[in-house]
């Protein structure tokens, strides 16, 4: 095992795995290496996969749950990557904006909505689907909570089964943005792992 200069967690190597942990090593990289990179130059985990390789099975459900949020749910692509790149900027979870900009850019968005979602400004060009997605995200994430009046106005908008699917979006990327600060995972060389570009000129 080896330290990186900016992760808590010793970053583990294929040797290091239990059968379980090459598994999940396997299915993250198959998964998602053709859209961001999930391994470093020495083949370690980058992000929040280094951290999930201590507790393979559990982490097995949180790569399920991720994926199928990216396949199987009544949120376009569009929608589910302005939830997640919301949280990423607030939570200042650099790996979650460097992996998901890619994801989003791939799902048709555009440079300037991008831009604008780095700068926490309205998404007042998109459709009221888009835009009440970008509002309830940053009202979850900001305080945990939504006032009765978003509330309505994302039932009317966007249906129980897609807000559903949101609120389990952003829950699922909190925990691994939780996973990011605790442990200042392994990070990409773009993206430091003690503090993040977002916003920034």
């Amino acid at each position: 095992m080896e330290f990186h200069q900016d992760n808590r967690l010793p970053l583990l190597a294929v040797e290091d795995l239990s059968p379980a942990g090459v598994e999940l090593r396997e299915k993250i990289i198959d998964t998602f290496h053709s859209t961001f990179d999930v391994v470093d130059n020495d083949d370690h985990m980058l992000g929040p996969f280094n951290a999930a390789l201590y507790s393979p099975k559990l982490h097995d459900l949180v790569v399920r749950l991720a994926t199928t949020s990216m396949t199987s749910i009544q949120l376009s692509d569009s929608e589910r990557e302005i939830a997640v790149l919301t949280l990423a900027v607030q939570r200042k979870a650099d790996y979650i904006w460097y992996a998901h900009e890619r994801v989003a850019r791939a799902a048709g968005l555009p440079e300037t909505i991008l831009r604008r979602i780095e700068f926490q400004q309205p998404l007042d060009t998109l459709d009221r689907r888009e835009q009440a997605v970008q509002r309830i995200s940053r009202s979850l994430v900001s305080y945990g909570n939504v006032p009765d009046t978003l509330y309505e106005e994302a039932v009317e908008v966007l249906g129980y089964q897609s807000l559903v699917e949101l609120v389990t979006v952003i829950g699922t990327y909190e925990l691994i943005a939780l996973h990011l600060a605790t442990f200042r995972c392994h990070s990409h060389a773009e993206v430091p792992a003690d503090h993040i570009k977002l916003g920034e000129d």
